[in-house]
């Protein structure tokens, strides 16, 4: 009697039951990292903005402003050189960032922009300083802090 080669019902029914355990088990949890990466990605991409923003300002000897919009995912970085703290023709764009999918931030800078000033500190001294936190859809926070002396941290 001759035996055909391959696999039974049996056989493919447990494989895919293994397989749909390992996925149930796993997709959760990489679903997390990913938005905690997200968030934690987006906290470094705007202290390097911010840190931009304050040599672009030592460079030039002129104020830079970072200005927050208000649907929290965007924030723009531009040169301004007649500190009326808007975008006028004559400056320049330095960044303009859009948030990674689920993930805002919220700041205490006092209103929608902060500014540094041409000596690398907060243009307008303690009311500047603050923090940036960004949030993922998992509630995962990372904040990203600017002293009063200029420093820039994440945490």
């Amino acid at each position: 009697m001759e035996r055909n080669k391959g696999f039974t019902v049996l056989e493919l029914a447990v494989v895919v039951g293994i397989v749909a355990i390992v996925s149930a088990i796993s997709i959760p949890a990489y679903l997390s990292w990913r938005d905690d990466s997200r968030a934690r990605g987006a906290a470094a991409a705007m202290r390097a903005d911010f840190e931009r923003a304050k040599m672009r300002a030592i460079r030039e000897n002129a104020n830079v402003r970072v200005e927050f919009a208000a649907d929290n995912v965007t924030y723009t970085v531009h040169t301004d050189l007649d500190s009326d703290n808007a975008l006028d023709a004559d400056e320049d764009i330095v960044a303009r960032t859009i948030l990674p999918p689920g993930v805002t931030f919220s700041n205490n800078f006092g209103g929608d922009d902060m500014s540094f000033s041409s000596r690398g500190i907060p243009a307008a001294g303690l009311s500047d300083a603050g923090t940036v936190t960004m949030r993922s859809t998992a509630g995962r926070e990372y904040s990203v802090i600017v002293s009063r002396f200029g420093r820039i941290r994440t945490e």
